[in-house]
């Protein structure tokens, strides 16, 4: 008995909650969707309005479906614009007959001129608002260029040309970190730091020539490509200057945001390469006499990548000459790019200000409301130590039997 009442509860039990199940009654089919992997903004044809960018799948191309031209793009660059991206995005409806997708974006650009007139707060507001924009979106400027025309550009390598800019991104900083992906998340915490500035990667394409028909962009000898290298430093949410490829870098020495990087350093009358494979920058803060100061440790773990000129390598001494002319190659660097933002820039994009809270946190709090003017005045002091830990497969110039010879 005991037994037909546990089963009768189980059935009872599984009827009822087929009934509270929420079921799919607000599914969207896939070819019901437009799917967007590119998303950017320019400037609009007035100047009370914007235009939003979108690159779009092109469902018939990207499926192979039988019978369709092999000469069709794998993309299409869409514009709508309006007083506000929200409106612009409305607008779509009118150009496509299916409702845009967001979920699958992969990068976020932003016209250069729209960042340093207008500002990027507004713009941001609605793809962070928006639940199917992802957090970790990178977001990147483009340079002196429209956004229109860099999504427009077919990439040889990769049939999405939004994929190709976040692949751009992500090898310029994993092999020169001379630029870094940075998320829309980051940049929305950045701007809400009471002291810590924006700094985004910024992409260009060189140079912008209009392509009509796909057989164009499949020549072997691309005449536009996309390049990507260097960073636009924001005050509040405005771009107030720019970073080319050696500054980048020393920036990311000072943030501690190194992946890999080749330092070119003189010996010897000759440029020889050292290949970084690791670098930790400690950024440690003190107070005196109620100023501030910044001492950045940067331990580097490096090869040697490329010997120019007769010199021998086995030898302590020359490695020791090696990574000498390192230290003083990347402090350099580091000291010039201190300069440069402290005196021409005057916004901290070190993120100083954080690290004087997070280890003075009282003496932060009288010094805060004044940052701007302590931070353009900050001392910094700069050490580098290298160390070189294989020098490849030879020991020896060849270049020393020559000279013999």
């Amino acid at each position: 008995m005991k037994v037909k009442f546990l089963k009768l509860l189980m059935i009872i039990s599984s009827l009822t909650s087929l009934i509270f199940l929420p079921g799919c009654w607000d599914r969207t089919e896939l070819n019901e969707l437009s799917i967007v992997t590119g998303l950017g903004v320019d400037p609009g044809p007035t100047e009370s309005e914007i235009t939003v960018v979108y690159q779009i799948v092109n469902p018939s191309a990207a499926s192979g479906t039988q019978g369709v031209s092999s000469t069709m793009t794998p993309f299409m660059t869409l514009h709508t614009s309006g007083k506000t991206i929200y409106a612009a995005i409305r607008k779509s409806s009118r150009e496509v007959s299916r409702k845009l997708y967001f979920g699958h974006l992969q990068v976020i650009l932003i016209n250069s001129e729209l960042a340093e007139k207008s500002g990027i707060k507004d713009l941001l507001d609605m793809m962070y608002r928006d639940p199917e924009i992802r957090e970790d979106i990178p977001v990147a400027i483009t340079k002196g260029q429209k956004v229109d025309h860099v999504l427009s550009n077919q990439s040889i390598l990769e049939s999405n040309n939004a994929l190709s800019i976040l692949k751009h991104l992500d090898n310029t900083y994993e092999t020169e970190s001379c630029s870094r992906p940075v998320e829309l998340r980051e940049i929305i915490n950045t701007l809400t730091s009471p002291s810590a500035e924006v700094v985004l990667p910024y992409i260009a394409l060189s140079p912008y020539i209009s392509k009509s028909q796909l057989s164009e962009t499949q020549d072997s000898s691309q005449a536009s490509v996309i390049k990507a290298g260097g960073f636009a430093i924001f005050n509040n949410d405005k771009i107030v200057g720019y970073l080319e490829i050696k500054d980048a870098r020393a920036l990311n020495f000072i943030t501690d945001h190194i992946e890999k990087t080749v330092i070119v350093v003189p010996y010897k009358a000759n440029k020889q390469s050292i290949d970084l494979i690791s670098s930790k920058t400690k950024r440690k803060a003190s107070i005196k006499y109620g100023k501030p100061r910044i001492d950045l440790e940067i331990e580097i773990q490096a090869n040697v990548g490329e010997a120019n000129g007769p010199i021998d390598l086995t030898k302590v001494s020359t490695l020791a000459d090696l990574e000498k002319a390192t230290n003083r190659t990347v402090k350099k660097e580091v000291e010039d790019v201190l300069g440069k933002i402290q005196k021409e820039f005057k916004v901290d994009a070190f993120r100083f200000g954080e690290v004087i809270e997070r280890q003075h946190p009282k003496d932060w709090k009288t010094l805060k409301d004044n940052w701007e003017k302590e931070f353009v005045d900050l001392e910094v002091h700069v050490n580098v130590n290298t160390k070189i830990n294989d020098i490849g497969m030879k020991n020896k110039s060849f270049q020393l039997e020559m000279k013999k010879k």
